[in-house]
Parts: C-alpha cells; sequence; structure tokens
C-alpha cells in the first residue's frame, strides 16, 4: 500500500512553481519547505509534509507539455476573471551596452568627486591626505 493520492489540482501548481521560477523537482521541493508564500500558494498547512520530488517527476510525463498548454489558457481565463492579471504585454530589455563616450565621463566624475573629498579632508586629515594624494 502505497501513499495517499495527490490532489491533480495541486500537482498542477506545483508545476507552474517549477517553470514560473524555472527550478527543478528537487528545488522547488525545497523552496515549499522553507518559503511560506510557497506553502501558501500550493495550499500546504505548516503541519502536513512536502511531497518528495520523485512525485513531481512521475507527474510531469503522465501529463506531458500537450496536456499542460491546453490548461494553461483556462488558468490564465481564471486568474483574470478573478482581477489577478491584466491583458499588458511588458517588454524588457536588459542587454548590456557601454558607450565609448560614457566611460570618459564617468572617470572624470569620479575624480572630481575624489578630489572635492581630499579638499574637505586636508584640515582635520592632513598627513592622510598627502600620503593619498602621493598615489596618484
Amino acid at each position: 500500500m502505497g501513499a495517499p493520492a495527490e490532489d491533480p489540482g495541486r500537482m498542477v501548481k506545483w508545476r507552474l512553481r517549477q517553470l514560473h521560477y524555472d527550478l527543478s523537482a528537487s528545488q522547488v521541493v525545497r523552496q515549499a519547505q522553507v518559503k511560506v508564500a510557497f506553502r501558501l500558494f500550493l495550499a500546504v498547512s505548516r503541519e502536513r509534509a512536502v511531497p518528495g520530488p520523485s512525485l513531481l517527476s512521475h507527474f510531469r510525463p503522465r501529463w506531458g507539455s500537450e496536456r499542460f498548454t491546453r490548461i494553461f489558457p483556462e488558468i490564465l481565463r481564471q486568474a483574470r476573471a478573478q482581477g489577478l492579471g491584466k491583458d499588458r504585454v511588458r517588454l524588457k530589455d536588459a542587454t548590456p551596452v557601454s558607450a565609448h563616450s560614457a566611460i570618459p565621463a564617468a572617470v572624470r566624475v569620479v575624480a572630481q568627486t575624489r578630489e572635492q573629498v581630499l579638499r574637505a579632508a586636508e584640515g582635520f586629515a592632513g598627513p592622510e591626505v598627502a600620503a593619498q594624494r602621493a598615489q596618484e
């Protein structure tokens, strides 16, 4: 006799957490053990043991991407009906771009700020300021 069956709705929530945070089965189980927000989303009380990662690993191929793709639009529809989502598209580009003209300007600003700090410190820390200027 094995463990009691897990609620399929809860298993879908586990899978959503995995996909949303790009976690392995072991990682999502660990997160559910330490994060209250995960437990709330998954409807797992503090007293209840978190299922093992093998349960999630067995669940994934049973549902497959095709079935999950079918139910995901319904999940979104229900969330929108409850006011939890909006149909806005927000694209972000985080590609690092460094303009060559910005680098000299930044270096100049740092040098000017350093000089202002040294001038302000001369009155009470003269020897240290002299030592800093000698390093230039």
